[in-house]
């Protein structure tokens, strides 16, 4: 199925949840990729999808400098 090939390439869970119906998480390799995925969802489920918020998370190492003393 079409979820399932895209399950390769990023995560995607749904969820019930509040305000909305499902929940979506999408880990995405850069933003042109979020947005082809984002382009392929809204077109393969656009009877489905009437309206959607996108929260972005960013992974970046911290560096400790107390580690050193």
């Amino acid at each position: 199925s079409w979820v399932s090939k895209k399950a390769q390439e990023c995560h995607i869970r749904a969820v019930l949840t509040g305000a909305w119906d499902y929940q979506i998480s999408i880990a995405a390799r850069n933003q042109e990729h979020f947005s082809e995925i984002m382009k392929e969802l809204r077109s393969h489920f656009s009877g489905f999808i009437k309206n959607y918020d996108v929260s972005v998370l960013i992974n970046e190492p911290k560096y400790d400098w107390m580690v050193d003393l």
